[in-house]
């Protein structure tokens, strides 16, 4: 294996994503500042919307009400131009007993893959099937700025977001 300095370069890329990280917060405080005070300036006009909006969903119930009650009378499924009745075929059923005619036919059946991988970490000779190993994964400190020595020497060589 060659031998490779990985620490130096390690710390160039925290840098970076510490960098990264500082300058998507600073945009994302501008960002939630602007959209704050676009919606106080805008505060009558959201209100209006959400009143409208339940104007609107009041007047679609009671449409669709009146089109089934004008339907269960005369059986005409279009009584007014834009306003129509599907016949829509729905299915009822009991959940335990659907799962038990699933069980019995050994079809219409899915795994749960979080409890069933849950289960097999903890007993994995029962499930010989399975192969359960320990994999590494990188993680990388949310704070990441406390952890590098010179945590602001690096944010200070990148213009500021003032500039936006």
């Amino acid at each position: 294996m060659a031998n490779i300095n990985y620490a130096a370069q390690i710390r160039t890329l925290a840098q970076k994503v510490a960098q990264a990280r500082h300058i998507y917060e600073q945009c994302k405080e501008i960002l939630d500042d602007a959209k704050q005070t676009f919606e106080q300036a805008n505060a009558h006009l959201f209100e209006r919307a959400q009143v409208t909006l339940k104007d609107q969903r009041e007047a679609e119930t009671h449409l669709r009400e009146l089109t089934l009650k004008a339907y269960a009378a005369t059986e005409n499924k279009t009584p007014w131009p834009g306003v129509a009745v599907k016949i829509m075929t729905q299915v009822f059923y009991d959940k335990a007993l659907a799962m038990a005619w699933a069980t019995e036919h050994r079809v219409c059946l899915q795994l749960d893959t979080k409890a069933f991988e849950a289960f097999a970490k903890v007993n994995p000779a029962q499930m010989p099937f399975v192969e359960v190993r320990q994999e590494p994964q990188a993680t990388i400190a949310k704070d990441l700025e406390k952890v590098l020595d010179d945590s602001k020497d690096h944010l200070l060589t990148f213009p500021p977001i003032w500039w936006l």
